[in-house]
């Protein structure tokens, strides 16, 4: 091991190596790390606020160039993200109305409400999934990792959003429904619906029940919606990271592994998640979520970047 590998800032150096273009390290990091060796050479109490100085001028270059990486490498994987999207999700949210649309008109029931419904919870179901295969066939040739905080921002964005839906919007469809059917099914001399069940409750709902003092079970059925909704709304940030993990595959092996990467999420989520004594369980939602999203992140980390694959002489970081 040299001087150099085990002098001052190192550590940052080795990272920054791994993580910036080569232009960006002659002109930006390496100049800043030539601070921090001048100014670490000395001995002596008096050079120490000076020492810190030069770390902290190194610091601030390295969290700038991560700043501009991370916009540059993401406006043009957000944008592939946003197109294939406006493809992807009509088509999911067309195939999972199939069923409603035909329960709607071939049965009993209140069409425009049922369909209003149906359509809310086919928007949480769709929109992860979308964003999973919108990610998944991205064809960026940098490296993942440069990509995860493209991902990750786009992936909270759509966790905030199902959120939204999941918390909001649904359970007003829900109300929106089971009041048009109960005064379609009621006798004249019935009394009016006053009562909601937890799949009806919003967010303010839910939380102001499952503090009131109301019976136990009730507050306990509240907080378990409660929870299995907030864990619902994470499934964009457990899928992009998943979905990264393997792009840049040709996109008949993206779609490939794709379909075999949600049908071990969806079977992991249904065995965690299903107890034959207690009923679905949130915290084994949330076991589930992590593991996946580090699984998702291995895959990342171990892939080669496009700058590793490429003959000497031609970058591409």
């Amino acid at each position: 091991m040299t001087n150099t590998e085990r002098g001052p800032g190192s550590r940052l150096r080795r990272f920054a190596e791994r993580t910036f273009e080569p232009q960006t390290l002659e002109r930006v990091i390496f100049p800043a790390l030539a601070d921090v060796e001048f100014e670490c050479a000395g001995d002596g109490r008096a050079s120490r606020l000076v020492r810190w100085r030069a770390y902290w001028g190194l610091l601030k270059a390295i969290a700038l160039c991560l700043l501009t990486d991370w916009s540059r490498n993401g406006r043009p994987l957000a944008e592939g993200v946003a197109t294939r999207m406006t493809v992807i999700f009509p088509i999911v949210i067309a195939v999972v109305m199939v069923p409603a649309l035909n329960a709607a008109y071939a049965k009993p029931l209140v069409p425009g409400p049922f369909l209003l419904m149906s359509l809310a919870q086919a928007f949480v179901f769709a929109l992860p999934i979308a964003f999973f295969f919108a990610v998944a066939l991205e064809r960026h040739l940098r490296s993942p990792r440069q990509l995860l905080p493209a991902v990750f921002a786009m992936a909270l964005a759509c966790t905030l959003l199902t959120m939204t839906v999941t918390l909001s919007v649904v359970p007003r469809a829900n109300q929106a429904y089971r009041q048009a059917a109960y005064e379609r099914l009621k006798a004249p001399a019935d009394p009016a619906l006053d009562s909601s069940g937890s799949g009806e409750l919003t967010f303010t709902e839910l939380v102001r029940r499952g503090r009131s003092g109301t019976p136990e079970r009730e507050r306990s059925a509240a907080r378990h919606a409660l929870g299995m909704r907030l864990a619902t709304s994470t499934l964009p940030i457990v899928l992009g990271f998943l979905a990264l993990g393997i792009a840049g595959y040709p996109w008949t092996h993206s779609l490939f592994l794709g379909m075999w990467v949600l049908m071990f999420y969806v079977a992991g989520l249904r065995a965690a998640a299903v107890s034959p004594f207690q009923g679905p369980s949130v915290r084994g939602i949330w076991v589930v979520n992590a593991v996946f999203v580090l699984v998702g992140l291995s895959m990342v980390w171990s892939r080669p970047s496009a700058a590793d694959a490429e003959p000497k002489g031609y970058i591409i970081s």
